[in-house]
This record gives structure tokens, sequence and C-alpha cells, in this order.
């Protein structure tokens, strides 16, 4: 996707490139980057332990197949999840 002409300066990317990408990961920031975009909204969410991640929802079965609370695992348990 190419925005050539368009002032990037004021579009922000819905989770990341989330339209190009599944939203909310870094394939999406990445995306974002590489087509120019100089801000991203994401939305952070609390993990069972304490910790702060980057998820659109609590439940993460739509960019990982898996039924997976952020709010009911630890840390650990979301770094062994793949939400490519």
């Amino acid at each position: 996707m190419h925005m050539t002409g368009v002032d990037k300066s004021r579009i922000v990317g819905h989770r990341g490139c989330g339209n190009l990408a599944p939203g909310s990961t870094m394939a999406a920031f990445e995306k974002a980057a590489e087509i120019g975009l100089m801000w991203v909204e994401f939305d952070v969410r609390l993990t069972a332990d304490g910790h702060l991640v980057i998820a659109n929802k609590d439940d993460l079965f739509d960019v990982s197949g898996e039924n997976v609370e952020v709010s009911q695992s630890t840390l650990r348990d979301l770094q062994g999840i793949n939400v490519a």
C-alpha cells in the first residue's frame, strides 16, 4: 500500500496498521512504520500478574485462534502465544 502525496502526519494507524496485519501486533506496528505513519493507536491491558501488554481485547482468539484471556494469564503465559 502506497500513500504517495498524502499528508501522513495527521493519519493515525488504528491498532497499528490493522487492515494490513493482525491488529495490535508487532507486524501491524511495523507495517504502519513501513508505509510512513507517524502515529498509531492501541489498547493496553493488565495481565493477572500485573504486567501491561498491548491487546485490542481481553480475549485473544481473534489474533491467535486460542481461547486465552489477557486478564487471566501471566506475562509468561502470553509470551508463548502466536499472534501473527
